[in-house]
Parts: C-alpha cells; sequence; structure tokens
C-alpha cells in the first residue's frame, strides 16, 4: 500500500515555498519602490510569480517522468551511474566539463567571430545539454526518492515531481540572493552531466540496468508498484 508524502518531505516542501515567498516579495518590493508608480507591482503579483515559477517546475517534473517512459535504456544507465559513482566524483566529472564549457563559449564570444560561437554550440554547449537532460532523468527522481524517504512508493511520476518542485524552490530562493544562484546552479548542472557522462564512458552491466527503479512501471523484483 502507497503512503503519502513523508512529514519531512511535506516539512522541506513547506519551508522551500517559505524561503522562496521570503526571499522574493522584498526584491519585488524594492523594485516597485524605485520603479514608476505606473507599473503598478506588488506583492500580489510577487506572489502570483512564485506561483507560477511552481506550477513549471512541477511540469517540468511531470515532462521528466514522461521522457524516462519515452526512453527508458538512458534512464537506466543514469540510475546505474548515481549507484555507481560517488556524489564527489559524479560532481567532479560533470562540474569541471562545465566550467571549460563557459570558458571557451566566453572565448569564442570575445573573439566576435561568428563561426567559432557555432562550433562552440553545436560541439560542445548542445551534446552537454542532452547530457545534462540524461542526467536530470536520473538525479530528479534519485532526489524525489531520497526526500520521500519511502521505499514502498516507487510511483515514478510522485518522485520526479517532488525532486523538480524541491530544486525549483531552491534554485528560485538562492536567485533572490544575488550571486549564489550563480554557484548552486553550476552545482546542479555538473550533478546532471555527471550522470549523463556515465552513460557513455563506462555504460552499465546488464545486472547495473536490470537493477533499475521500475522505470517501465516494474520494480526491480515484482510486478509494477504503482498498479
Amino acid at each position: 500500500m502507497k503512503r503519502s508524502l513523508a512529514p519531512r518531505t511535506a516539512l522541506s516542501l513547506a519551508a522551500s515555498a517559505a524561503l522562496l515567498v521570503l526571499t522574493a516579495v522584498p526584491v519585488l518590493a524594492g523594485d516597485e519602490a524605485g520603479a514608476p508608480a505606473s507599473q503598478g507591482t506588488g506583492p500580489g503579483q510577487a506572489l502570483a510569480g512564485v506561483g507560477l515559477g511552481v506550477l513549471l517546475v512541477v511540469g517540468l517534473g511531470c515532462l521528466l517522468a514522461v521522457l524516462r517512459i519515452i526512453f527508458p535504456g538512458p534512464a537506466r544507465k543514469a540510475d546505474a551511474a548515481l549507484e555507481r559513482l560517488s556524489t564527489g566524483r559524479l560532481l567532479l566529472t560533470g562540474l569541471l566539463p562545465v566550467v571549460g564549457i563557459g570558458l571557451l563559449g566566453a572565448a569564442a564570444e570575445a573573439t566576435h567571430v561568428e563561426a567559432l560561437v557555432v562550433v562552440w554550440v553545436v560541439a560542445l554547449l548542445l551534446p552537454a545539454a542532452l547530457l545534462m537532460i540524461v542526467g536530470a532523468l536520473a538525479a530528479v527522481p534519485h532526489l524525489g526518492a531520497g526526500l520521500l524517504r519511502s521505499r514502498d512508493d516507487r510511483s515514478l511520476l510522485a518522485r520526479s515531481v517532488v525532486g523538480a518542485l524541491v530544486l525549483g524552490l531552491a534554485l528560485g530562493a538562492s536567485a533572490a540572493l544575488g550571486p549564489l544562484v550563480h554557484f548552486v546552479g553550476m552545482i546542479v548542472a555538473g550533478w546532471f552531466l555527471g550522470a549523463g557522462l556515465g552513460v557513455i564512458f563506462r555504460p552499465a552491466s546488464p545486472r547495473a540496468a536490470g537493477a533499475g527503479d521500475g522505470v517501465d512501471g516494474e520494480s526491480p523484483g515484482g510486478p509494477a508498484a504503482d498498479e
């Protein structure tokens, strides 16, 4: 029998939402004080923006769940990479390429040569973005599973939505703190890219790939837990 969200998860969601509101409202209120009176930006619009952001990250979680069903193979290999590699190694192997790609992009843009920018986008940025998406297919549900703290709740949709919601709220709250969002964003991107690179450079064995989390709707040792 499925269990609902654990109390810790509910408290985490509530605390993240409260932090996002408490940081976003003063920032927007400060913008309102320095803006012309005709713009009429107020706390109501700030809360509406927060609600829209929450809706978007929930939709992102749903999208990741759909992509895991459509592409189960890469998702399972990314799951195996998360299980096989330590967090430090994942961040190291993912964060260094993220920094390197960013530096190369800045250098290409500084040359003012459009051909170099196009080569950078096609050869580096797009492959890295695809690998980050593959990594996110495993990392976001993995985050949600850790927050749910329940091995009985095998719902892919619940894990994906909870992971995306908490991650989005965390990034939104850090955005209100200025440069912190860049640091947090780099760590998250490195985590995603590290999981994606683990799929390519060290493919999962058949045994590891078969020990997935039931992305096709089946648990590792039995029938579908969602049914």
